[in-house]
């Protein structure tokens, strides 16, 4: 702009008096040299995107947080949840790390991995026993060989905890960030001096809590591809672990975890756990994170129980064009154009909309996917049942085989061989209504609370719930206001009016029944009074003695 200025200048000098072209004239020498002095501009020089990648890393970093406030829950869902991990120091206080070292030692660890309905996995790292890769082993384990493994170098994980430690469940109930059907389960690892389970990715989230002992972490900042991890993943290993040399990259922030420190990790984020003392205790908190496929899976299971079990239903190629179905010589009968696919794929199209748009059969199917058992372990005989119940029509005959197991597992104990249960022919009314009402637990409970006694029910161990209430503000005849519950993947339809048991069951552990909640058992069409009965026969409910 300067420069510009003095070369106007210059052409207006011939028509200034002679003063005034001196003073022009020093202007213009004053500008040229500001212009002289004026250093030039470089053009930026371009960045290689490897150095690009390598600056960007350097500027992330691990946010830290102290303490766990009331108000860090907001915060924490809308600012880091899935999105970057997180360390928080001191989330655990004295009180509460006495209570899981009291109940939760190193011996009720190892006594847990030797029970055959519990999942234990034992992981040695390389430098244990002499051997130079890391190792797995599923339970359940002898005393023996876990006495056996030395002082360093291995680990042992237990699955669901909660349900066979009551402080552990305790602990679990008050780790309350999300609903109670979002969470998978507590998984304690027991780690000697230098043990882990190697540089890994998770598809969940995980707030990894520090117990008795310390451990360093190393966490890299950024998600991991799937096809990323494929070429990271060390071949040939009895478990998934990324290269050690990945651990050590600079997008890996080493951190120390002290009792009571807890390290948020979103799913795709590699990490890596190493003890630092002889004995280190971690507890896990996973959340449950359903894959597409199970998605998907799943709801086109949902849709052909619910929507297509009329075999009139079929592909229709009604009033199809020319286009689609043209004439064809012997060369070409067997063609199927785009035209043709394309009358497929508008009706499937339309199928999945419709099933979409029908709000409780939606709600019915998450319902029972994220209720769903994960895991092998205890009450797989129940489960199994309960799996084969639920793919049983409405009409469907029980066959003799489910019938056999029906009695074995609902009978009567001693004697109940003598003289075989009277099982109905069909499901019509479902079981709590078809089954023996006269069955012992059942008439026990139900007789104390109709005669005015509180009776304390409890979840039965393993069982996941969930309820949702469909309220529509215009029902017709095809679409009424219900409230649905599902429990272990099973689905109850119920009245709106039983929101309040139904809640205060399927949300607490452990709930007070008695006959001013369940005033309807009086009738014999009590919709609550089957639930009940159904839910203590399933062993979805327990009764818990003062």
């Amino acid at each position: 702009m300067e420069l510009l200025g003095a070369r106007h200048e210059c052409v207006a000098l011939g028509r200034l008096p002679r003063q005034g072209r001196l003073v022009a004239r020093h202007r213009l020498l004053a500008a040229r040299c500001v212009e002289q002095r004026a250093p030039r501009r470089r053009a930026p020089r371009r960045r290689s995107r490897a150095r690009a990648a390598a600056d960007a890393t350097a500027s992330l970093h691990l946010e830290e947080w102290t303490g766990w406030a009331d108000d860090c829950r907001e915060r924490f869902l809308s600012d880091v949840w899935q999105k970057r991990p997180l360390l928080v120091r001191s989330v655990l206080t004295s009180q509460q790390r006495a209570q899981l070292a009291a109940h939760v030692p190193r011996e009720r660890m190892l006594e847990l991995a030797t029970q055959p309905a519990v999942v234990s996995r034992l992981v040695t790292a390389p430098g244990h026993g002499g051997r130079s890769e890391w190792g797995l082993q599923h339970g359940p384990f002898t005393a023996e060989a876990l006495e056996g493994l030395g002082d360093s170098r291995w680990t042992i994980l237990v699955q669901e905890v909660e349900h066979s430690v009551e402080q552990a469940d305790l602990f679990l109930q008050e780790f309350n960030l999300l609903p109670t059907w979002r969470l998978d389960d507590l998984m304690v690892s027991y780690a000697t001096r230098q043990g882990g389970i190697g540089p890994h990715v998770d598809n969940y989230d995980v707030f990894l809590i520090q117990g008795e002992g310390r451990r360093e972490w190393r966490v890299e900042l950024e998600e991991l591809t799937a096809e990323q991890e494929q070429q990271r993943e060390v071949k040939g290993l009895p478990l998934r672990v990324l290269s050690q040399d990945a651990a050590h990259s600079p997008a890996a922030h080493t951190v120390e975890l002290s009792p009571g420190d807890m390290l948020y990790i979103p799913p795709r984020y590699p990490h890596w756990g190493t003890s630092l003392s002889d004995h280190c205790f971690t507890f896990s908190v996973g959340y449950r994170s359903p894959s597409a496929h199970d998605m998907v899976s799943s709801f086109a299971n949902m849709i052909c129980k619910r929507r297509l079990r009329d075999e009139t239903i079929r592909f229709t190629d009604a009033g199809a064009s020319y286009a689609a179905y043209p004439s064809v010589d012997s060369g070409s009968a067997a063609a199927l154009g785009k035209d043709a696919i394309a009358l497929a794929r508008s009706q499937l199209d339309s199928l999945l909309r419709d099933a979409l748009r029908d709000e409780e059969l939606v709600a019915e199917w998450w319902s029972s996917l994220v209720t769903q058992p994960v895991r092998d372990g205890a009450n797989l005989a129940r489960r199994d049942l309960d799996a084969r119940m639920a793919h049983l029509g409405e009409d469907e005959d029980l066959p003799d085989d489910l019938r056999k197991q029906l009695d074995e597992m609902f009978g009567s104990g001693e004697g109940a061989a003598e003289e075989e249960t009277e099982w109905p022919e069909t499901l019509g009314s479902r079981m709590g209504e078809a089954l023996d009402s006269e069955h012992p637990l059942v008439e026990q409970v139900l007789g104390r609370v109709l005669s005015g006694e509180q009776v304390h029910l409890a979840h039965g161990k393993g069982t996941r719930w969930a309820f949702s209430n469909l309220q529509h503000s215009a029902p017709t005849v095809d679409r009424t206001s219900a409230l649905l519950l599902s429990v272990n993947g099973r689905t109850w339809r119920l009245p709106l009016e039983l929101e309040g048991p139904v809640a205060s069951m399927a949300s607490t552990k452990s709930v007070a029944v008695e006959s001013a909640m369940v005033s309807s058992l009086q009738g014999s069409d009590s919709e609550l009074a089957r639930l009940v009965e159904e839910l203590l026969l399933l062993e979805y409910l327990s009764v818990v003695e003062a």
